[in-house]
């Protein structure tokens, strides 16, 4: 695409009506001092407002 590298780790994180871990779960991968990396959000069809938490449901 753009002539970017790959990320050196994908992290994966799945959720299903997890709004009440999900901006805690991420905030703590962000936090890590590795900076090398993606972060990839599978929400499994939330009703909670998972998505929103999220920042997908935009």
């Amino acid at each position: 695409m753009g002539g970017e590298a790959a990320p050196a780790v994908s992290v994966l994180m799945t959720t299903w009506n997890g709004a009440g871990f999900i901006g805690a779960s991420i905030a703590s991968v962000l936090a890590q001092s590795f900076a090398d990396f993606e972060l990839i959000v599978v929400d499994d069809g939330s009703t909670d407002g998972t998505a929103q938490v999220a920042g997908g449901d935009r």
